[in-house]
């Protein structure tokens, strides 16, 4: 594969010579050439000349049609592009039917490759998918092809054979898999990538086309990609009913954001100390015409799937905006909505500068939104395109929340870098805090440690009177739970103020720990 790409120049300088050279040219040339084996070597010498002339006039068009792909093939690996395989396939099915021969097609998928970009930059990322590239060249078969059908992806055709079943694929896959996840060597260093792999054997898609073959393996790889990373998947009938269901409810998740079915409800958090309203947290929910109001869980999978979570964020953003304007032309004014991004979103280079516009265009302050994001993501990406986001928004003035805190491993100086303004803590720590002295412990430590870098902590999932005094007196700033009040639809959050506001002035306020 290397000397391949390092003769890529040469080839196409001689290309276009080589090209124009007529076949009947080198018909004509047989007859001296026979003339000059029959003086060197008589009669053997003629018979044997005019026996492997021919043969060696194929085998120079074949390395002509080879030399053209090389010289024009993908620029980055070199190899066929898309439909340079697909032309030299084209007579595959034929060969398939005729012969009684079966192929096989693998899509391998680099997992989390933005991730790779992340950490490394654009140039590790070419040179990573030239390296991927020249692993699988050595690990296929002669008369296998490869081409690269996007951004740390490329699918395989096995070269028609008698005999080819699920256990010489799944052997296969493996050997591919293997080869591509040992070290590379990025700038002097080595570093591992994981890749996910489908595969689909000819004859198992109702359509014997070779596109076919191809839908197929992508369906495998999709379940791949769910699973895990470094998953192997094969086709079968029954991953494609479950790939069509999928693809029913993606189809009804896209119309349902386009519909405006998906709506954000909202969830109050208070102040341990006096009670008050400190900011409401956007919840997602899918308003269905059979199934009535769904929680996120039945459906942020799905749209995770179909691509759409981004759609979704620009959806809760926009919601959130108007609610911080009904509030604020009703008398009640909301510090600060919480809205959550997930870590594909976070990779978005365009997110904040999207943030921004949205913000501005509304005459919005930027301190009035929450960005949550889940302690696992800033815990997995020390820089990159996630960090100059989040850096980016807190300049801007938007606050930072750390969800789920202490589930992640998140460093401490992740939680400054990152410029945090708030920790919320993972419900599993606050479950029964009142009654559990290794939990006050371990509440204890994180707001004593929130408390000494500046930054504010909630707790979430509270759901007792009790759990909600003593994380008072440990010294928790916020609280949000069902203890406080479920997420809401707009229209409810109104009376429900009221009615909390009415509540508050009839009640003493909590006494925190003091020293």
């Amino acid at each position: 594969m290397g000397q391949i790409l390092k003769l890529n120049d040469l080839i196409s300088s001689v290309q276009s010579l080589v090209t124009k050279i007529d076949a009947r040219l080198l018909v004509f040339c047989i007859v001296p050439l026979s003339a000059i084996a029959y003086q060197l070597g008589g009669t053997l010498g003629f018979f044997m000349s005019g026996l492997l002339l021919p043969f060696a006039f194929l085998a120079f068009r074949q390395a002509q049609s080879v030399s053209v792909i090389a010289a024009n093939g993908d620029g980055l690996t070199g190899l066929p592009t898309p439909a340079q395989l697909e032309a030299l396939t084209d007579d595959w099915p034929e060969k398939l039917s005729l012969h009684h021969q079966k192929t096989a097609c693998f899509i391998v998928q680099v997992d989390r490759l933005s991730d790779f970009l992340s950490r490394h930059g654009d140039t590790a990322g070419f040179h990573l998918q030239r390296s991927l590239a020249e692993r699988l060249t050595h690990v296929l078969r002669d008369g296998d092809l490869i081409t690269r059908i996007a951004e740390g992806s490329f699918k395989c055709m096995l070269h028609p054979v008698k005999h080819l079943d699920l256990e010489i694929c799944i052997h296969m896959a493996n050997r591919i898999k293997s080869a591509l996840e040992s070290p590379v060597l990025i700038d002097g260093n080595s570093t591992r990538v994981t890749v996910s792999v489908g595969f689909c054997i000819s004859g198992q898609m109702q359509d014997h086309a070779l596109s076919a073959l191809e839908e197929g393996a992508a369906i495998a790889l999709s379940a791949a990609l769910r699973a895990s990373n470094s998953s192997i998947r094969a086709f079968s009938p029954t991953l494609l009913l479950k790939h069509q269901s999928r693809k029913k409810i993606c189809e009804e998740a896209r119309d349902a954001l386009a519909n405006n079915e998906v709506i954000a409800w909202f969830q109050p958090q208070v102040s341990t100390e006096t009670g008050a309203i400190t900011g409401f947290e956007a919840l997602a929910r899918w308003n269905h015409p059979q199934h009535g109001i769904m929680p996120p869980g039945d459906f942020l999978d799905t749209l995770a799937e179909c691509g759409q979570l981004e759609q979704l964020s620009e959806e809760m953003l926009r919601q959130s905006i108007s609610a911080l304007h009904d509030w604020d032309l009703k008398g009640h004014h909301v510090a600060r909505v919480g809205i959550n991004f997930s870590g594909d979103e976070l990779h978005n280079p365009m997110l904040a500068e999207r943030i921004g516009w949205e913000l501005e265009r509304h005459e919005i302050p930027a301190r009035r939104i929450g960005i949550e994001v889940l302690e696992s993501v800033i815990a997995g990406t020390p820089d990159g395109v996630v960090a100059r986001n989040l850096r980016d928004l807190s300049k801007m003035g938007c606050l930072i929340d750390l969800d789920d805190f202490g589930t992640g491993h998140a460093s401490i100086s992740s939680v400054q870098r990152f410029s945090a303004n708030r920790l919320k803590i993972d419900r599993s720590f606050i479950k029964e805090v009142d009654r559990n002295q290794d939990q006050q412990k371990l509440i204890a430590a994180i707001v004593t440690m929130a408390e000494q870098l500046g930054i504010e902590t909630l707790a979430e999932g509270v759901e007792t009177a009790g759990e909600h005094t003593m994380l008072a007196q440990l010294g928790c700033g916020h609280v949000q739970g069902f203890g406080i009040a479920r997420p809401m639809p707009l229209k409810d959050t109104i009376p429900w103020m009221r009615a909390h506001a009415k509540k508050l002035s009839s009640l003493p306020s909590l006494d925190r720990k003091t020293g």
